[in-house]
């Protein structure tokens, strides 16, 4: 009986033991995965044209185990949609996610407020993080109803949204814009010049990062001393903001042919064009909570709506008791992500401090054409300079910029038709 006691216990014991160790190992390994995450989420975020989704497809080289190599991948994808915000506020180096940000942020820029307009998308992201997981029971039930409802009257929606806009503004240099940047984007990625997922960084830099920096040349611009302070928001217009931007970005990650490009688009109508603080919220916003529906949409619908879930999904077949893990490190790598940006971002700001602006616009102007003909080619640096010229009339034109998102509205539609 003594035998079996001793035996009995030190089984126990060494199953613990091996317990821990296993445990010990996979925590050590998810950390790891979390730290490489935050690095790759600062480099894709502050470097123009490198996407998560290419650096997504790189990582599988890597000897790592499934679900760390996942975990990698969340984070550097959420990181990078709060990181994003630095070049294309600060810069003038936009994102197909954040090109429309360009506007509302280089004006409090050139007023002194650039920290502020990092400090409000900081905001819209993590507001959405708190709407999704205040929601998240309700959403697991009805995201699987709402995409089969939506998904056959998405083109319908941005018709009627087009149409309404052309209306209101009944202005023959926004129709001009619209059909030119609309059959520009038509031409480019539907004629298979180069791959799609390298089309949209030339086109939207030509449209709103050069264009808007040949202006700012043209004038002359200077930065001012910037304010490292945030002024009084309103909670009325952080929770508007925030609610527009979730929503937007929740119908982002699920539905087919609705990018972070159009969804901005959409929450710039909602929201009004005066409203730049809350644009700015929501911006943020859309982009948090399409990172973190996509990798839902693997568990909803079996669909990946992002080239990171693309990727999740061909390593792992996600189930639900992956998601409270998931969540969590997608909880995690949004904290991070905020605060990064707001550190970084200062940094940039006091670096940017008495430097002539002209000279940073035009080694950008060098830069981005650089990138784009690097990750592009000269088919992608034709793209861009054609791009710029009309983002550039629509500037000296006073038409509002965000007709230019006809590049993708344009072909999303005719897709869908």
């Amino acid at each position: 009986m003594g035998r079996d006691k001793r035996f009995l216990y030190n089984s126990v014991i060494g199953g613990l033991i091996n317990f821990y160790k296993i445990n010990l190992m996979v925590g050590v390994s998810l950390l790891l995965g979390i730290l490489l995450g935050l690095a790759l989420g600062i480099l894709t975020g502050l470097v123009p044209g490198l996407h998560p989704n290419l650096v997504s497809i790189l990582l599988l080289g890597l000897p790592l185990e499934p679900l760390t190599l996942c975990v990698v991948i969340i984070v550097t994808s959420v990181v990078n949609t709060f990181l994003d915000f630095i070049p294309s506020i600060l810069l003038g180096a936009p994102e197909p996610s954040t090109a429309l940000s360009i506007l509302p942020g280089h004006k409090l820029l050139l007023l002194g407020r650039g920290f502020e307009a990092l400090f409000l998308t900081v905001i819209g992201g993590y507001m959405s993080i708190i709407i999704i997981l205040a929601l998240l029971v309700p959403i697991i039930f009805l995201v699987p109803v709402i995409y089969s409802l939506m998904r056959p009257f998405i083109h319908v929606v941005l018709i009627l949204v087009i149409m309404y806009t052309l209306l209101r503004d009944r202005s023959p240099w926004a129709l001009l814009i619209l059909v030119l940047s609309g059959s520009l984007g038509y031409v480019a990625l539907s004629t298979h010049l180069m791959d799609q997922d390298k089309v949209l960084f030339p086109l939207l830099t030509g449209l709103f990062g050069i264009g808007a920096l040949l202006n700012s040349m043209r004038r002359r611009c200077s930065i001012p001393v910037q304010e490292m302070g945030v002024g009084y928001i309103g909670k009325s217009k952080v929770l508007k903001g925030g609610l527009v931007g979730s929503v937007s970005g929740m119908l982002v990650g699920l539905l087919p042919g609705i990018g972070a490009a159009q969804a901005t688009y959409l929450s710039q109508e909602i929201l009004g064009e005066k409203d730049e603080n809350g644009f700015l919220i929501s911006m943020g916003g859309i982009n948090t909570a399409d990172a973190v529906l996509s990798i839902l949409a693997l568990w909803l619908i079996g669909n990946p709506r992002s080239g990171a879930a693309v990727v999740i999904g061909n390593i792992m077949n996600v189930q639900a008791y992956h998601i409270p893990l998931l969540i969590g490190v997608v909880v995690l790598a949004s904290v991070a992500g905020g605060v990064l940006t707001l550190v970084l971002g200062k940094r940039i700001l006091s670096l940017l401090r008495g430097i002539d602006y002209s000279l940073i616009s035009k080694f950008v102007l060098i830069f981005l054409l650089s990138m784009v003909l690097f990750l592009s080619g000269p088919v992608g640096l034709m793209i861009s300079l054609i791009a710029s010229s009309i983002g550039l009339t629509c500037i000296l034109s006073g038409t509002r910029r965000s007709y230019m998102m006809g590049s993708i509205l344009i072909p999303t539609i005719i897709y869908f038709l």
